[in-house]
């Protein structure tokens, strides 16, 4: 099943050697609430599929801070996909 999750979360991903770009959400009442621009779906698509039990896939934009050379941009369209009960192989 295709999903689409948020790219603004509020808590970066665990990736020590990723670094996430932040922004701020402001509301109706003018609250201000931290924001960061997602390094990978990962975490979100994980918690559809422990809920659903479903197969899901996303074309995702992702953002990592830091990143620019020939071969790594700061944005880009990453395929990511995740199946319950798949055997790790070892």
């Amino acid at each position: 099943m295709e999903v689409e999750t948020p790219c603004a979360v509020p808590v970066p991903g665990e990736e020590v050697h990723l670094l996430p770009f932040s922004t701020e959400q402001e509301t109706p009442q003018g609250e201000k609430q931290p924001l960061f621009l997602h390094t990978s779906p990962e975490f979100a698509m994980k918690r559809i599929v422990a809920a659903t039990g479903l197969s899901v896939f996303q074309f995702a934009r992702v953002w990592r801070n830091g990143e620019g050379s020939a071969l790594h941009a700061p944005e880009f369209t990453m395929l990511e996909w995740y199946r319950p009960h798949m055997a790790l192989s070892g």
